[in-house]
């Protein structure tokens, strides 16, 4: 039987995937209820189908609900977020993240007895709670997914056998080692990885022996629940509120172009906040940086290599550098880090 190759990196902030083909997607995780667009799509191009997603699970599960997925669910007035749980797997919207990422990744001329080899993960210290109930969701997972205004169906399910599961952040790590092994295989140091997410941020380390093999280091390693790119959500909206001057609140795309651009277009006139942005990504950067060296203390003087990742690292990065300037990096592609690192696991096990 032959099997086609898809890694999803299910992140709070952005679902990232990319398939054997090297095709990539990426679209913020947010879905709103789906809803007639005709008007829409008459007066404006939907070419562009990541930023136009439309869909319809089409099974009893779904009672085949419509959903608007990524930046068109972040364009509408209101009813739309990110998911904030901290156990989202079973939950209906991140089966719909998922579905429409991988409908969006499986070839148009993909042959019916192809089946569909799945590689993702959870963030490191979620992988040993959460890595069963994972599996078990994609075990069972069995669902078709319509991308309404593009009139194209996929039907998504997976064996058992082509479900592989790896921490994130070691994703990350790994798409490094593989492409640049020789330059970080100095016996007896050590290569540290911090992967800024929405939600969460994973510090992740290898010991190289000495049999230049590189060896996971657990106590050195974590995941700092709760410090991540929401952070600075959470204080731009209060900064926001406290400017109104009538307590008014941002919708979802007004607040991450607030994140952005540390200033909005508001009742007429600009409030500009870039002050906040810039006190907001200093202070998350620092508290990630201790964090790091509470971890790795005076070990930290035996790296070889500090890697950033992350949609967060590429934001942060001239400020978690400091951390240790001679030997940080960010690494390329930061955001699809994870997803490319998991594609590489991921042909170990095709």
């Amino acid at each position: 039987m032959n099997k086609y190759t898809i890694a999803i990196d299910l992140g709070y902030g952005q679902i990232k995937g990319i398939n054997q083909d090297n095709k990539r997607v990426i679209f913020p995780s947010i879905i709103s209820s789906g809803k007639d667009r005709s008007l829409d799509t008459f007066f404006n191009s939907i070419d562009n189908i990541v930023d136009n997603i439309h869909v319809k699970i089409l099974d009893e599960y779904f009672n085949e609900k419509e959903y608007f997925v990524g930046e068109l669910a972040k364009r509408q007035p209101s009813n739309s977020s990110f998911i904030n749980r901290d156990n989202k797997i079973n939950s209906e919207e991140n089966k719909v993240l998922l579905a429409t990422a991988l409908g969006l990744l499986i070839p148009n001329d993909l042959p019916n007895d192809t089946e569909i080899h799945i590689v993702t993960g959870l963030p490191l210290e979620h992988f040993i709670k959460q890595k069963q109930a994972l599996n078990d969701m994609l075990k069972d997972f069995e669902h078709t997914i319509k991308f309404v205004d593009h009139n194209f169906s996929r039907n998504i399910k997976f064996e058992e056998s082509n479900i592989t599961l790896f921490p994130q952040g070691a994703g990350a790590i790994f798409s490094k080692i593989n492409n640049d092994i020789s330059s970080l295989l100095i016996k007896e140091t050590f290569i540290g990885l911090i992967d800024v997410g929405f939600k969460t941020t994973d510090i992740v380390v290898f010991r190289i022996n000495k049999d230049k093999e590189p060896v996971f280091e657990q106590e050195m390693s974590a995941t700092l629940d709760g410090l991540g790119m929401i952070n600075i959500y959470n204080t731009m909206d209060k900064a926001f509120t406290d400017n109104s001057r009538d307590g008014s609140k941002l919708n979802t795309e007004q607040l991450m172009l607030l994140c952005e651009e540390g200033k909005i277009f508001f009742k007429g006139d600009y409030i500009d906040l870039k002050k906040d942005l810039i006190k907001a990504r200093k202070t998350l950067s620092t508290n990630i940086i201790n964090k790091a060296d509470g971890l790795w203390g005076s070990r930290k003087n035996s790296f070889n290599s500090i890697m950033i990742a992350g949609g967060g690292g590429k934001v942060l990065y001239n400020h978690l550098k400091l951390i240790e300037p001679n030997m940080c990096q960010l690494i390329d592609n930061p955001e699809f880090a994870n997803a490319i690192g998991y594609l590489e696991f991921g042909k170990q096990f095709k």
